[in-house]
């Protein structure tokens, strides 16, 4: 085979082109410049259509290419280094990148400790405990909460239960009128009805609560630690947190 060839691309037999693993990291920071001048260029043309000021910008997080062997050996070197506020702050740091906004409010809400209405559609027998539910976590927590995506509120309620930062408890007759409330929404009339011409077992409507759980309230004391201090508390009844309070 003739050396004209070794400074050309290999290719693969599908006749695409390989990327030698040597350039990968020239690659990814050719990337990750080509990205930063697109985003200067957004800027700019933002402020000279008078769509934003000189605070406008985006970063462009470029991902680091690890082995997963490598990964792993630097998350068993961190457990024997780090101390357990670091192993804690490690933790929640990682449970609130899975949060989208409208879950920090409905967080935030559930972290006065007072509990939310919270229904399920099941069928089964007529008796006892609904063998089967067909549409869950239909929740009242959603307009004191503010969330922007109210249709959502089942699945942010879901999601957070498996998160295991709020728990689901039994009914509480304090709330009738927040059952009744839930009761009457569009969706979940549409959820009865469809569960209804779908099935011939007895639909049956199960009502709980959801709280914050101890891992919750363990987390949100961490992130708001000092906050209510007597010295911020002015900053603190401007803060996003105490303005959902406030709203309720």
């Amino acid at each position: 085979m003739s050396d004209k060839t070794s400074g050309r691309k290999r290719r693969s037999g599908a006749g695409k082109a390989v990327v030698p693993a040597d350039t990968l990291p020239a690659r990814v920071g050719e990337f990750a410049g080509f990205m930063g001048k697109v985003a200067e260029r957004l800027a700019a043309n933002a402020r000279a259509s008078g769509l934003g000021g000189s605070e406008v910008s985006r970063t462009f997080v470029i991902p680091v290419l690890q082995s997963p062997k490598r990964i792993l050996e630097d998350l068993l070197q961190r457990s024997i280094d780090q101390t357990r506020d670091q192993a804690e702050e490690d933790l929640y740091a990682l449970m609130l990148s899975e949060l989208v906004p409208d879950e920090a409010r409905i967080l935030s809400l559930l972290s006065s400790g007072e509990p939310q209405a919270l229904m399920h559609i099941g069928v089964g027998s007529p008796f006892g405990t609904p063998g089967r539910r067909v549409a869950e976590n239909f929740c009242s927590v959603g307009r004191p909460a503010q969330v922007k995506l109210q249709d959502c509120v089942p699945l942010y309620v879901a999601h957070l239960l498996a998160l295991n930062l709020v728990d689901e408890g039994p009914e509480d007759q304090a709330l009738e009128s927040r059952y009744q409330i839930i009761e009457g929404e569009r969706d979940f009339r549409a959820a009865m009805a469809q569960a209804r011409d779908q099935t011939r077992l007895s639909v049956r409507v199960v009502r709980r609560t959801v709280v914050i759980s101890k891992l919750g309230r363990r987390l949100w004391a961490t992130c708001t630690e000092g906050q209510q201090a007597a010295g911020e508390s002015a900053a603190f009844s401007a803060s996003p947190l105490s303005a959902i309070r406030q709203g309720e």
